[in-house]
């Protein structure tokens, strides 16, 4: 995006150096805000790579923050903006799983969108100007550019939640249209990015690397997401994420609900006639609604919006989640952060009960208690990883090197977008490379040019090639390019046919006889015409609106605070500016304090995993592993196993890790092959010495599921390391196997089997 920038390409649709430096689709179809933000940053402040995406990752954090309490104590007072504000940029997801294990830049916004587009809609519905209606739009349009699916449902949670406070009265029924106009004119802004990648999905394809992501794609169990999350391990080189929202956040978001429905339930008058006490209790029940407060029937909304994206998370939305791309690499996880946010709504009931107890000193005295259980359950989690000094690659040359080799370094870790109709990813090209290093890309591949025909590169850009092709006789000019539509070319200012090589699929086109200049760019197709034309349709109407001089409303509206809260004393002022202060201190402290709550296990032990020694030829040692399957299982069931690794000498070369099922009969021994892969736990085997030897370990995940048709039987997990010379991602079809030792240096030949069983059932 950077280089793209710095070629006055605004909005680039082409990944140049991405598939081996040949180029990929991939912003025409990825949600591109978090990278043409990182990018931006980049190009401007030309700083490290990291530090830009460190940017952005905070900008969407802080950005949730900020508009959470915004949006809150405008709504309810703010006692609930800031234990909202507290709720969410305190939660698991927020402080580690997001910015330090998965990297979800494009959740994080999403979430930060999707929370400032509230606080736009209910400020846009209130007052009516048209420069809420500008705001409102604009997030609502960044909210469809930050993440793919989640756009799609957080769009219909701020739709739903504008249909529900209309449909209880909270606005007043002209109000309706504004939101209504914010919502579409914010889709329809979106359209250069929306409607390509929906009109010509059928131009790319996946092809995975590997047959298993590296990474946790399962839905994710009631019991994760509800669970507390456990102290990070400072050993380990790659620490695992919670998948959870929290104890701290659930558990105030019940006591909220709780708490509202008392105050309800004592404002609800009992029956006037005599009855019974159950038929009092029902009649009761029923009365509820009419007595209950629109913050809290607003609140109701809210719960509900949570429970339906925990399900979304959960294995009862599987069958959804199968049919988003693989390329994506969306997961159950991202709704994490989400399902936090809404739940931090729901929390601020609590503190808008808090507000108006008749006891300031009680308020605060409850506002204090909370922010501390809030700020202790995340204090395990204010640790940052200690990752090595940096070692990633400076520049795209380095990257592409490494891609060469097999390593996880750029693109994607586990596979390839591609046009739909090239069978595989070719091979490096060393011409290709080596025009890298040098800092002057390029693309001619002059093997394929006819003799006495010369072509000179005079301009290699992220989105453009511009040649001095010089030929006796009429040639046909093949660039390292992928073939995908929207490539154009002109020949000394006349547009010519641009053709797929049919032996690599790469662009080529037809020069004639003479001296000629080429141009080869990349350019648009309908569906992107028409996509720039409604996104600027749309924003001359924006604009127009902006600039109209009618009032945009009939009537005015009057800003009041809801629920009758009124202004704060200062005393409350002065008490909540220092708690808020005290806390931000206490997180932002936490990473340079090695004391509790930091753990590190002791060198070669991995706490809360089963112990098992093993000593692989070549200097990595097995350390211990843990399973999680839910025995007996059956053909196509899944189980989780992760693997705890450690290098033991300073010089290692690459290996792959595979795993297959063994089954130990009385006639013979049958193997089934369940994955292979080639690098474990996705970090090179020759990087693992980055870290300190011998004091931290690597953890090796792996997600997998029964082959179908596994016969009914006992089978055990057997593990071997193999040497593994091809320059690819994906792993090598056989190798060397590297022999295993146990602690007392007995031999126990080329694998490692683990001292556990799984039991399978006949189908």
């Amino acid at each position: 995006m950077s280089h793209s920038f710095q070629a006055r390409v605004i909005y680039p649709r082409w990944a140049a150096d991405f598939n081996h430096g040949y180029g990929s689709p991939l912003w025409n179809y990825l949600p591109p805000l978090p990278h043409w933000l990182a990018g931006f940053y980049h190009a401007l402040v030309q700083s490290d790579s990291t530090i830009a995406v460190k940017a952005v990752t905070t900008l969407g954090i802080m950005t949730g923050v900020v508009a959470l309490f915004a949006f809150a104590r405008r709504r309810w007072g703010t006692y609930a903006g800031l234990l909202a504000a507290l709720s969410y940029g305190l939660c698991p997801a927020v402080i580690w799983d997001m910015p330090f294990i998965t990297g979800g830049v494009g959740t994080l916004l999403a979430v930060g969108m999707f929370l400032s587009a509230l606080w736009s809609y209910d400020v846009l519905m209130t007052t009516g100007h048209r420069r809420d209606l500008v705001f409102a739009t604009l997030f609502t349009t960044a909210l469809w550019l930050s993440h793919a699916p989640l756009n799609i449902w957080l769009t219909l949670v701020l739709l739903g939640w504008v249909t529900w406070n209309r449909w209880l009265g909270g606005y007043a029924a002209h109000t309706a249209p504004r939101a209504a106009l914010a919502w579409l004119l914010g889709l329809l802004l979106s359209s250069f990015y929306l409607l390509p990648a929906i009109l010509e999905c059928d131009l790319i394809r996946w092809q995975a690397a590997t047959a298993w992501p590296l990474a946790n794609w399962q839905p994710l169990s009631l019991t994760k997401l509800l669970a507390l999350p456990s102290r990070p391990d400072l050993s380990a080189a790659n620490p695992p994420g919670t998948n959870a929202i929290g104890i701290a956040l659930w558990g105030m978001a019940v006591l909220s609900l709780g708490t509202c429905f008392y105050q309800d339930w004592r404002r609800t008058p009992d029956p006037a006639a005599w009855i019974s006490r159950g038929e009092a209790w029902q009649a009761r029940l029923a009365a509820l609604p009419r007595h209950m407060p629109a913050a809290h029937r607003e609140m109701i909304y809210f719960a509900l919006a949570g429970l339906l994206t925990c399900v979304l998370a959960t294995p009862l939305a599987e069958t959804l989640w199968k049919h988003v791309p693989a390329w994506l690499n969306a997961y159950p996880r991202d709704l994490v952060p989400a399902l936090s946010g809404i739940c931090a709504l729901v929390v601020a009931q609590m503190g808008a009960s808090l507000q108006q107890l008749r006891s300031q000193r009680l308020g605060l005295a409850g506002m204090v208690v909370l922010g501390g259980m809030l700020l202790i359950a995340a204090l395990p989690l204010r640790s940052e990883p200690r990752w090595p000094v940096s070692r990633t690659p400076a520049s795209v040359a380095d990257i592409l090197r490494d891609e060469g080799r097999g390593y996880l370094a750029g693109s994607f870790v586990d596979g390839w977008l591609l046009p739909s109709d090239l069978a595989a990813v070719p091979q490096p090209l060393p011409s290709l490379m080596a025009s890298y290093q040098s800092g002057f890309t390029d693309r001619v591949i002059r093997e394929r040019l006819p003799a006495a025909t010369q072509a000179d590169v005079i301009e290699s850009g992220p989105q453009t090639q511009r040649l001095i092709v010089n030929a006796r006789r009429p040639a046909t000019v093949v660039l390292a390019l992928l073939y995908f539509p929207g490539w154009k070319a002109t020949i000394d200012g006349r547009e010519v046919n641009v053709q797929r090589d049919p032996q690599t699929g790469f662009v080529s086109l037809d020069v004639p006889a003479g001296r000629h200049e080429v141009r080869v760019e990349f350019g648009s197709t309908s569906a992107r015409d028409v996509g720039w034309t409604i996104s600027a349709l749309a924003l001359a109407s924006l604009v127009g609106i902006a600039l109209w001089r009618k009032p945009l409303l009939l009537e005015a509206v009057p800003r009041t605070t809801p629920n009758g809260i009124g202004m704060e004393q200062p005393l409350q002022t002065w008490a909540l500016s220092a708690l808020s202060v005290s806390i931000a201190l206490i997180a932002a402290a936490m990473p340079f304090l090695h004391a509790w709550p930091v753990r590190e296990s002791p060198p070669g032990v991995v706490e809360g995993a089963t112990s098992f020694p093993r000593a692989f030829q070549g200097g990595i040692d097995l350390l211990a592993f843990s399973l999680d399957a839910a025995q007996p299982l059956r053909a196509g069931d899944r189980f989780t196993l992760h693997l705890y690794w450690r290098a033991v000498q300073p010089d290692l070369p690459d290996y792959q890790a595979e795993i297959e099922l063994i089954s130990d009969e009385a006639e013979s021994t049958t193997a089934w092959p369940i994955v292979q892969r080639r690098h474990p736990a996705g970090i090179p085997t020759s990087q693992w010495t980055w870290w300190p030897l011998l004091r931290t370990y690597v953890r090796d995940s792996y997600y997998l599921r029964l082959p179908d048709g596994l016969p009914a039987g006992t089978y055990r997990l057997a593990v071997r390391l193999e040497t593994c010379n091809l320059t690819s991602i994906a792993p090598c079809g056989t190798g060397t196997p590297l022999f295993v030792h146990d602690g007392r240096g007995t031999s126990l030949g080329a694998q490692a089997i683990l001292p556990v069983s799984l039991s399978v059932l006949a189908d």
